[in-house]
């Protein structure tokens, strides 16, 4: 019987419909078929996938630096120039054709745009959410071997799933409030990145109530998380990504809010 070889590997979408780090070719040929230039690369470790999200840089063996062009795009210009190569041999022939020219595409994605030094997975997780004898908890990724991943039950009587998000963010820049790098936190919460960075606009001209007139929800969560944010020496970028979609960070985020949970504890973990 031939010996199985387990290969583990990372892939790296920095472009296409969902940008991330997957386990599996499957997942990232998801994300990448059909989408106009698309920029991805496989890695041996998550390290080297995570400085590839950041900058869309590759270390070589010799310590130099190059800037990784998608296949995607070799493709498009592949294409591009055989366009050009029959046109011109058709002119040779007396054969009058019109030469097509791909129009380019401007990515304006604002997840596409953002190059921080630093990427953080949070999430939060609460078993019979919001009702008696819940249990939330909330989960911090930053990657493999890295001390401040961690997982942590809710405090309070109030234990809901958007609690449980919102209180993974404030960990996160909790754990990095003198960070003077630049941070992207990513989530899979529509609703705090709406708390953080749409809403609270209004709520703090309308003295924190909501349209109906009602105190907004879970406002001590949401004002710690404005002051530090305010107050990091780093920029910080909130960014979305699909839940239980495959993505390694967001995954093991969403398990450490589950432990956390269940828990009842501060859970360490460093993979």
């Amino acid at each position: 019987m031939p010996k199985q070889v387990i290969s583990r590997s990372f892939y790296a979408v920095r472009r296409g419909h969902q940008h991330g780090i997957y386990k599996t070719w499957a997942e990232c040929k998801q994300q990448v078929d059909g989408y106009s230039s698309p920029h991805f690369r496989k890695f041996a470790t998550f390290e080297e996938a995570q400085e590839f999200m950041n900058d869309g840089k590759v270390k070589l063996m010799d310590g130099k630096i190059k800037y990784e062009r998608s296949k995607g795009s070799a493709m498009a210009s592949s294409s591009s120039s055989n366009s050009s190569n029959n046109s011109n041999n058709n002119s040779n022939t007396g054969t009058t054709t019109t030469t097509t020219t791909t129009p380019t595409t401007t990515i304006k994605n604002k997840d596409t745009e953002i190059k921080a030094d630093e990427i953080v997975y949070t999430d939060g997780a609460a078993s019979k959410n919001g009702q008696k004898g819940a249990k939330g908890g909330y989960g911090v990724f930053w990657g493999i071997h890295d001390t401040r991943n961690e997982g942590g039950p809710l405090e309070g009587e109030k234990q809901t799933n958007q609690r449980g998000e919102l209180t993974a963010v404030l960990r996160a820049l909790e754990q990095s409030k003198k960070g003077t790098k630049s941070l992207e936190i990513r989530t899979d919460s529509q609703y705090t990145i709406n708390c953080i960075d749409n809403w609270s606009i209004k709520w703090l001209k309308n003295g924190w109530k909501s349209s109906n007139g009602k105190q907004v929800d879970n406002r001590d969560l949401v004002e710690k998380i404005l002051n530090l944010k305010k107050a990091r020496p780093g920029k910080v970028f909130l960014t979305y990504v699909a839940g239980h979609s495959g993505n390694f960070g967001n995954d093991n985020a969403d398990r450490l809010a589950v432990e956390g949970a269940k828990q009842g504890r501060i859970v360490k973990d460093v993979i």
